[in-house]
This record gives C-alpha cells, sequence and structure tokens, in this order.
C-alpha cells in the first residue's frame, strides 16, 4: 500500500469510528419521551384496569393479621403471586426501582380501592404532559366519569421523571400532588 492509500484508508477509518461513536449516543426524541410519560399514566390511572385491583382484593391474596392480634402475617405465595400480577403491566413502562417505590407507596392501588369502593368507573378525559427538563414531566390527567366521586372532579397533577434504559425511555419516579 502506498502512503497516500494508508493516509486514505486511516482517515476513512477514522470517520467511521467518529460516526459510530455518533450514531450509538442516539437519545430518544422528545416525542418518544412523551408517549412513554402518556403510556404510563393510561395505565396508572385506568382504575381496576384488567381487574387488576380483583386480583390483590381477594380475600386469599389480602393481607391479614397472623390471628394472635400481634402483627402482619408474611405475604403467602399466593399474594406475592397476585402483586407480581398487579404490577406486571409496568415493566415495559418504568424502571424496576420505580415499580419498587409504586409498591412501596401502594401506588396506584390505592386509587383502584379508592375507585373501588365509591363504585366509580372513570375513564380518562385527557391527559397533558409538560417537559420541565431533559428528564422530568409534569402532568395532568383528567377524567370523565360516571358517579359523583369528588376526588374526580378536579385533574391529578404531578411529575414524572424519565431514564433511558437500553435506549428506551422508562418512567423511573412518580410523584402527585
Amino acid at each position: 500500500m502506498t502512503r497516500k492509500s494508508a493516509r486514505l484508508c486511516a482517515l476513512a477509518l477514522s470517520l467511521l469510528f467518529c460516526f459510530s461513536l455518533t450514531g450509538c449516543d442516539k437519545k430518544p426524541s422528545e416525542a418518544a419521551k412523551t408517549d412513554a410519560a402518556e403510556a404510563f399514566l393510561n395505565e396508572f390511572f385506568r382504575f381496576n384496569h384488567q381487574e387488576r385491583y380483583k386480583i390483590v382484593s381477594d380475600p386469599a391474596a389480602a393481607d391479614g393479621l397472623d390471628g394472635t392480634g400481634e402483627g402482619p402475617v408474611p405475604p403467602s405465595e399466593q399474594q406475592r403471586q397476585a402483586y407480581e400480577a398487579y404490577y406486571l403491566p409496568y415493566a415495559d413502562l418504568a424502571t424496576p426501582d420505580c415499580i419498587a417505590a409504586m409498591q412501596a407507596n401502594r401506588l396506584p392501588l390505592k386509587y383502584d380501592k379508592l375507585a373501588a369502593q365509591e363504585g366509580v368507573s372513570a375513564q380518562i378525559g385527557g391527559i397533558r404532559c409538560e417537559t420541565l427538563d431533559e428528564t422530568t414531566f409534569a402532568f395532568e390527567v383528567s377524567f370523565d366519569g360516571s358517579g359523583t366521586a369528588e376526588w374526580l372532579q378536579s385533574p391529578v397533577n404531578g411529575r414524572l421523571t424519565m431514564e433511558i434504559v437500553d435506549g428506551r425511555p422508562l418512567v423511573s419516579s412518580i410523584s402527585i400532588h
């Protein structure tokens, strides 16, 4: 190979290397992040979606006292499976840490429970997401509900934090105001 050919080859390889570095660092678009946030909120605020609340509210799967009144019974295998099934739809929408925090804070379980207790069958009327920074969205969810549940008359507001995992935007935290 001549010197000129070697230089051209080195230049071509350098350019190829540079293009590969910038191509691998592709970030999801703003629209992809917004779509991911809206998909998460759509799942979160669909009360008893696919009878998820019924799964965990079944007396055989519900937490109870140990019979002595001295404390809770460790979760049975059936209870553990019921809660896994309840949170399974979030596996493609949120990070494992977010799902663990939702479980610890009983989200959205407490909203499903409240809707069931009040006999509310509400549909999402609208979801609005506003980008606050590269990873944070403010959201507002409104409802079109049957029934007179006062807590559904006003929109629910909060924030979502997004994280990019394997090139996909996932919710890494949710807070409701």
